[in-house]
């Protein structure tokens, strides 16, 4: 945030939008803690509804109808903020996830899970069809940086990886 407001952005600007996918949504309290009491008092910010506010995106490279959360597609700058661990269908998540299915609408992101070939099992590789499929997708929508997290045992930060959405 402080980078930002140094770039000559209001922080009245920026929102923050948790991209919760279509996993139970977690509670204020667990919001506060991914975001920071102090980084929330500063912005505003939502917790993604996938059957809620969601606009057209357009279809995915296989044809999947893509919904999208409307703060997030009304963004002129999309930063995404996640951690990279095992992932039954993309190899490891993080990177491209968090946009899709991240913010996608429930009926998007079912279809790119079961339509899609994945990896065969959790930490497999991240060259398959899933895979592939987010990272041109993210990059049709417009994820302009990631910051991916690498956590160890104690759920401390062993590694950070900052930039594009595939790379980092």
């Amino acid at each position: 945030l402080d980078e930002l407001e140094a770039g000559g952005m209001s922080l009245s600007q920026v929102r923050v939008v948790i991209a919760a996918g279509g996993h139970e949504p977690a509670s204020d309290e667990e919001n506060l803690l991914k975001i920071g009491k102090e980084s929330a008092a500063r912005v505003a910010w939502e917790l993604h509804d996938p059957d809620g506010d969601l606009v057209y995106g357009g279809e995915s490279p296989s044809g999947i109808p893509l919904h999208i959360n409307r703060t997030v597609m009304d963004a002129d700058l999309k930063i995404g903020i996640g951690g990279i661990t095992p992932h039954d269908s993309a190899g490891f998540s993080g990177g491209s996830k968090i946009l899709v299915p991240g913010v996608a609408g429930t009926q998007s992101a079912r279809y790119l899970h079961d339509l899609l070939k994945g990896a065969r099992h959790r930490g497999g590789s991240i060259d398959n069809d899933f895979r592939r499929e987010l990272d041109i997708i993210t990059g049709r929508l417009g994820l302009n940086f990631i910051v991916n997290v690498i956590l160890n045992h104690q759920r401390r930060v062993a590694h950070l990886f900052a930039g594009d959405r595939v790379l980092a």
